[in-house]
């Protein structure tokens, strides 16, 4: 059964996280102006090595301010919005985790993109739902992003 709610108010998130990979090719500080572009939050950096043995670094960032998660997705663009209200139900998860990719080189400009493939920021947002089921997720969800537009 889905619930029907819609409205900015209608939905409460938990908490936001950010992870993005900095490759040996890649300048650190210009992968954390892309983080910092996006969201302020706790930062935590952590140390991997490639295929190859290059270096690579995990930044993440968690973030707990419901209006800071809010105002990421006010800035996305309304035929964005449309497309990621569309996709809501592929892009929630069975813990009402939903997920978005920025694209990584936009953001380092300012500029809050969907993005694919490798080179993006990926976004993991716990929606906070009434019931606490993915179908109650979900339609909260689209709900808020439908009355952006």
């Amino acid at each position: 059964m889905q619930t029907e709610i819609s409205g900015e108010a209608a939905v409460m998130f938990h908490w936001m996280k950010l992870r993005a990979f900095v490759y040996a090719t890649e300048d650190h500080d210009r992968v954390m102006q892309a983080l910092d572009n996006i969201s302020e939050g706790d930062t935590a950096v952590n140390h991997a090595q490639g295929a190859y043995g290059d270096s690579i670094e995990i930044i993440e960032r968690t973030v707990k301010k419901e209006r800071m998660i809010k105002a990421l997705f006010s800035r996305l663009s309304k035929p964005d919005i449309r497309r990621i209200a569309d996709e809501t139900d592929e892009r929630t998860d069975e813990r009402s985790v939903f997920h978005l990719r920025l694209d990584k080189q936009r953001a380092c400009e300012g500029e809050l993109v969907p993005g694919s493939g490798g080179d993006v920021v990926d976004i993991e947002v716990k929606i906070a739902s009434y019931p606490a089921s993915r179908d109650s997720a979900v339609a909260m969800m689209k709900g808020y992003l439908e009355a952006m537009l």
